[in-house]
């Protein structure tokens, strides 16, 4: 109805013109929310991500400091990530109800990806 209350053509097409304008920013926002959304932790543990951020660098989980973060990809999504707390020993991840430091990260078998900030 709004379309047609403008006697002008012009004013119309200027209308329309901002009205696409806008159904294409709504249209790219939804289409891309998730690079406005915190990165899950199957990102994390990709070492080819393009998501994290430039100050961020992969680093060898075998010589890690405090402050890096270790990640191990999961099914469907779920992975898990901890924050180095004591290098090549110890981090601090959430679990169900609460946070906990331990050794996650650091056990046999476990080969996570670590991403160290350097900015």
């Amino acid at each position: 109805m709004l379309f047609f209350a403008f006697s002008d053509y012009s004013i119309n097409k200027y209308f329309l013109f901002e009205f696409h304008s806008l159904i294409l920013l709504f249209h790219f926002y939804i289409r891309s929310w998730w690079r406005f959304a915190p990165i899950g932790a199957n990102e994390w543990a990709n070492p080819r991500s393009t998501y994290i951020g430039y100050c961020w660098r992969l680093c060898s989980n075998r010589s890690t400091q405090k402050g890096d973060v270790l990640a191990i990809a999961g099914n469907g999504g779920s992975g898990h990530v901890g924050i180095v707390t004591v290098p090549n020993r110890m981090t601090t991840s959430a679990a169900r109800y609460r946070v906990v430091q331990n050794d996650w990260g650091f056990r046999a078998g476990q080969n996570p990806t670590c991403w160290r900030y350097n900015c």
